[in-house]
C-alpha cells in the first residue's frame, strides 16, 4: 500500500511540474496538454536520467535520480519565469473541471488495476521473469547501461526504455522488483486512460468549441482502449452453450465453427469451456496456413488482454507514449504556419526548431521503448505535417505533398535517432529484413472478429459523414489513394519474388528462395504464387474491408467543395480530418502484413501481425470512440435508433471477454493468500531464502542452471537479484544478439563446469566467466541428471566442496563463493 501511494504521489507531482512546459508548447489545442503531463514528465525525467548515466555524468542511484528531477524541476521554472504564471494560473481555475476528471481518472485506474495485480501477483509464466530480470537488472546495475542479467559481461541488448521508467520509479520509493514489476503493470493502465481520454478529450473539444460537455463523452477514449475487447469472448461463451452444433451431420464438427477456423472452438465443447485459461484464446483469432496446409499461430493481442496477462513488455509499456505522440500530432496538424528553420542548413521545415526537437525526441524514443513502433510514429507524423502544409496553400501541389511528406520523416527519424545514439551503439536485432508475404492471408471472418468491436462504429460514422451533403466525399480520390496503396505493396511483393528467384547469392542455388521456399511448406516458386493468388480470390474479406475503410476516409479527408466540381480541395482544420488520418494510417498498418512481413527468427509473420495490428487497435479505438460520440451527438436519420442498437449489440459482444475473462484471471476476485502486489514466487521456497541473502551481499556473476526460454526455475538466483549469470533463457538471448555466437559456447561451458570432474577445467571456467557465486540446488541436480545431454554421470558437486567455501546453505540449495584468485 505504501509503495503504491509514493508511487502515485510521485507521478502526480510529475505531472503538475512539467505542466507549464505543456501548457505552452501545446497551446493549439483545447487541453493545453494538461491529460499528457504525467506521461510525458515520467519520459522526460526518464530520458535526461538514462542520458546522462549513460554518457557518464551521473550514476544509476538516488543521487542521479535526484539530481536529473531538479533539471526537470529547473526547466519548468525557466518556463515559468520567461512566460509568467497569471495565464497558467487562470486556466486553471477556469479548467477545474477537467483537472478534476482527469485526476480522478487517474487515481481510480490506477489504483483498480492495482487492486486486479494483487488478486493474481504471481510473475509467473510467459516472459514475465524476463521482464522482472530486466528491472532488477537496472535497479542494481551501478551504471548504465545496464548490465544484461542473462549474459554476463554484456549489456541489455534490448529497447529497454520502459523498464528504466519502472525501475526509476521502483529506485527513488524504494520498492522491490517484485513490487515494482505490479505496480509497473498498474501504472501503465492508469496513463493509458488518462493518454486515451485526452487524445478524445482533445478531438471533441475541438469539434464542437465545449470544453466542458466533452467530459464524459471523453471517457469513452479508455473504454474503447483498454476495455473493450475483440469478439472471440462473445463465440466463446456460445461455443460453451453447445451452439451451431445442433443439426450438424457429424456431431464432432459443425459447418459454423469449421468456417470461423478459431482453435480450441473448432473443437465440440467438452467439460468446462471456461478453465482458467480459457481467456488466452482470444489474442489468436488469427490463423495462417503454409502452402501444405499446416497451421501457424498468429499473435492477435489487444490491450484488455495484455494488461490481463499482466506481460510488462515493451508493446505494454509503450502504450502511454503512443497517445502522448497523437496528442503532439493533434497539435501538429492545428498548428499554423509561422516559425520555420532549414534543417542542417539544407531541407526547410514549417514549425518552430524547439517543436520539431520535442517531436524528434518523442519519435526518438518510440525506438527505444518499442523499436517496431519507430517507423510508424515518425510515418504518421509526416503525414500529419503533409497534409497540414497543404492546408495552408491554395491550390493542390502532389509533389509538394510527397516532398513534404518523405523530407519532414527522414529528418525527424534522423534526428530523433542522434538523440537515442547510445542505445543504438549496443543494440543487436533478430530483425534481418522485410519477406514477400504469398501465402499467409487474413480471413475476413478472423478479422471481423479481431476488430469489430472498432470497425462497426467507425463504418458507422464514416458512412454517416458521407451522407451529409456538405462537403462531398471524394470517391476518385478515395478510390485512386487506395489502389495506389494497395497495388504499390503487391507490385513491391512480386518484385521481392522476382529478386528472390532471379538473384543467385551462391553458385550452386539461390540461398534466399530456398530459404523461403522452406519457410512457407512449398518446393517450386510457380506454385506457391499460384496458391497465394487463388487464397486472395477465394478469400476477400480483409482486403474488401480496408478497401472500403480506405476509400471511405481517404475520400472524406480530399473531399469535393459543391463550386470547385471535380476540384479537390482539403478541409479546414478540424477534428474529423485528424480523425480520418488515424483511420487511414490504422488502414495501412493492417494492410502492409498482408503482403510483407519482418523477417525474424519465427520465419512468418506472428510477430508483424501482432506488432501492426496491436498499434491499429490503439489508433482505431480513438476514431471508434469519436465516430461513436459524434454519431450520439449528430444523428438525425429515423434510422438512428437501428444504428445504435447495432453500436450497442458490438459493444455488449465486445465486452463478453472483459466480464469472463476478469472472473476468470482473479478467481472471481478473490485469492486464499490475500492481496499483495508482490509477485515473487519461486518453488522451492529455499531459492527465495537464497535470493534474500544475495540481495545483501556484493554483487557478482552467479553461476546457475540454464534453461529454455519461459522457464521459471532456470536462471531464478540472477532473476530475482539482478546480478548477472553466465546464461540465462537461451533462445531469448539469440533473438536479442541475433544469432547463436555467443549463447551455444556458453552452454557448453556451463554443462562442462558443472558436470566434469576435473577441478583446473571447472577453475578456468570459473575464471572465464569472473564468477563470484555458485549455486547447486534442486534446479541445477534436475538440469545436469545422470543421462541428461552430455552429462551421462550427472552433476558433480565434489570438486566445489573440496576446493570452495559455501557462504549460504539451506536444505535443498547451496551457494560457494568463488575465491578472488579464482575469479579473475
Amino acid at each position: 500500500m505504501l509503495d503504491f501511494i509514493a508511487w502515485y504521489v510521485l507521478v502526480t507531482a510529475l505531472g503538475w511540474i512539467v505542466f507549464p512546459l505543456l501548457f505552452h508548447v501545446l497551446s493549439d489545442i483545447p487541453g493545453r496538454g494538461f491529460t499528457f503531463a504525467k506521461i510525458f514528465g515520467l519520459m522526460f525525467w526518464g530520458y535526461l536520467y538514462w542520458i546522462l548515466g549513460r554518457l557518464g555524468f551521473t550514476a544509476n542511484n538516488l543521487a542521479g535520480l535526484l539530481f536529473t528531477l531538479l533539471l526537470v524541476i529547473g526547466a519548468a521554472f525557466l518556463v515559468l519565469q520567461k512566460k509568467g504564471i497569471d495565464d497558467l494560473r487562470d486556466w486553471i481555475q477556469s479548467r477545474w473541471r477537467l483537472i478534476l476528471t482527469t485526476e480522478l481518472l487517474f487515481l481510480a485506474a490506477f489504483a483498480g488495476w492495482a487492486l486486479i495485480r494483487s488478486l493474481n501477483p504471481e510473475i509467473l509464466g510467459t516472459e514475465k521473469p524476463m521482464e522482472l530480470a530486466f528491472i532488477n537488472a537496472i535497479l542494481y546495475s551501478e551504471s548504465l547501461p545496464p548490465h544484461d542479467p542473462w549474459l554476463s559481461g554484456y549489456a541489455i541488448s534490448y529497447y529497454y526504455f520502459g523498464y528504466v521508467l519502472v525501475a526509476m520509479l521502483a529506485k527513488f520509493a524504494g520498492t522491490l522488483g517484485s513490487v515494482a514489476f505490479n505496480l509497473g503493470v498498474s501504472l501503465t493502465f492508469g496513463l493509458t486512460a488518462v493518454g486515451s481520454f485526452g487524445v478524445l478529450y482533445n478531438l471533441l473539444a475541438l469539434r464542437t468549441g465545449k470544453k466542458t460537455s466533452q467530459l464524459l463523452p471523453a471517457l469513452l477514449g479508455p473504454f474503447f482502449t483498454l476495455i473493450l475487447s475483440n469478439w472471440e469472448g462473445f463465440l466463446h461463451y456460445l461455443h460453451s452453450k453447445g451452439l451451431f452444433w445442433q443439426g450438424a451431420p457429424d456431431q464432432t464438427s459443425s459447418p459454423f465453427w469449421n468456417w470461423l477456423d478459431i482453435q480450441n472452438l473448432v473443437d465440440p465443447p467438452m467439460g468446462d469451456s471456461f478453465g482458467h485459461w480459457w481467456w488466452w484464446r482470444a489474442s489468436r483469432v488469427i490463423q495462417d496456413y503454409d502452402f501444405s496446409g499446416f497451421g501457424r499461430e498468429v499473435i492477435s493481442e489487444f490491450p484488455l488482454f495484455s494488461f490481463l496477462l499482466a506481460d510488462l513488455h515493451p508493446h505494454v509499456l509503450s502504450i502511454p507514449y503512443v497517445f502522448l505522440i497523437l496528442g503532439f500530432g493533434l497539435a501538429l496538424f492545428l498548428r499554423p504556419k509561422g516559425k520555420s528553420f532549414r534543417w542542417l542548413g539544407l531541407v526547410p521545415i514549417e514549425i518552430s526548431p524547439l517543436f520539431f526537437l520535442i517531436l524528434a525526441w518523442l519519435a526518438g524514443g518510440m525506438a527505444f521503448l518499442n523499436t517496431w513502433n519507430f517507423p510508424m510514429y515518425v510515418g504518421i507524423l509526416a503525414g500529419v505535417y503533409a497534409l497540414r502544409n497543404q492546408r495552408e496553400r491554395a491550390d493542390w501541389q502532389t509533389v509538394e505533398i510527397v516532398k513534404d511528406f518523405l523530407f519532414f520523416g527522414a529528418t525527424l527519424g534522423l534526428t530523433g535517432g542522434v538523440m537515442y545514439l547510445p542505445w543504438y551503439l549496443g543494440f543487436a536485432s533478430q530483425a534481418g529484413g522485410l519477406i514477400p508475404n504469398v501465402l499467409y492471408i487474413t480471413k475476413g471472418n478472423q478479422f471481423w472478429v479481431m476488430f469489430g468491436p472498432l470497425l462497426v462504429p467507425i463504418f458507422a460514422w464514416l458512412i454517416a459523414a458521407w451522407k451529409k451533403k456538405e462537403p462531398t466525399g471524394n470517391v476518385a480520390s478515395g478510390l485512386a489513394l487506395t489502389g495506389l496503396l494497395v497495388l504499390g505493396l503487391f507490385f513491391l511483393m512480386l518484385l521481392m519474388i522476382g529478386m528472390l528467384a532471379w538473384v543467385p547469392l551462391r553458385a550452386d542455388g539461390n540461398e534466399l528462395l530456398t530459404l523461403f521456399l522452406s519457410s512457407v511448406g512449398g518446393l517450386e516458386i510457380g506454385q506457391v504464387l499460384i496458391e497465394g493468388l487463388r487464397r486472395r480470390v477465394m478469400l476477400p474479406g480483409t482486403m474488401i474491408t480496408l478497401i472500403a475503410l480506405s476509400t471511405l476516409g481517404w475520400g472524406l479527408i480530399f473531399y469535393k467543395k459543391p463550386e470547385g466540381k471535380n476540384r479537390i480541395h482539403l478541409p479546414e482544420k478540424s477534428a474529423n480530418n485528424f480523425v480520418l488520418v488515424l483511420i487511414v494510417a490504422g488502414m495501412a498498418l493492417v494492410l502492409f502484413p498482408e503482403f510483407i512481413f519482418l523477417k525474424d527468427l519465427f520465419g512468418y509473420r506472428i510477430n508483424t501481425i501482432f506488432k501492426f495490428y496491436y498499434q491499429a487497435w490503439l489508433l482505431w479505438s480513438i476514431a471508434a470512440a469519436y465516430g461513436t460520440v459524434r454519431l450520439i451527438q449528430s444523428l438525425k436519420t429515423p434510422w438512428r435508433y437501428l444504428i445504435y442498437s447495432g453500436l450497442f449489440l458490438s459493444m455488449s459482444m465486445g465486452l463478453f471477454y472483459s466480464v469472463l475473462g476478469l472472473q476468470s484471471k482473479t478467481n472471481n476476485f478473490t485469492r486464499e493468500a490475500g492481496l499483495s502486489l508482490d509477485g515473487a514466487y519461486l518453488y522451492p521456497d529455499s531459492d527465495y531464502q537464497a535470493v534474500e541473502w544475495l540481495r545483501n551481499e556484493p554483487s557478482g556473476v552467479i553461476a546457475e542452471a540454464a534453461g529454455e526460454s519461459y522457464s521459471t526455475a532456470h536462471s531464478r538466483l540472477s532473476t530475482y537479484t539482478g546480478n548477472s549469470t553466465i546464461l540465462g533463457w537461451d533462445f531469448h538471448e539469440i533473438q536479442w544478439r541475433g544469432n547463436a555466437e555467443i549463447v551455444n559456447p556458453r552452454k557448453e561451458d556451463l554443462i562442462t563446469l558443472y558436470c566434469t570432474h576435473q577441478w583446473e577445467v571447472a577453475k578456468n571456467l570459473l575464471e572465464k566467466y569472473n564468477v563470484l557465486y555458485l549455486a547447486i540446488g534442486d534446479v541445477e541436480y534436475t538440469k545436469y541428471a545422470v543421462g541428461s545431454d552430455n552429462c551421462p554421470n550427472g552433476l558433480n558437486s565434489d570438486k566445489f566442496i573440496m576446493h570452495l567455501q559455501p557462504v549460504y546453505q539451506n536444505e535443498r540449495l547451496t551457494i560457494f563463493q568463488v575465491p578472488p584468485a579464482s575469479s579473475k
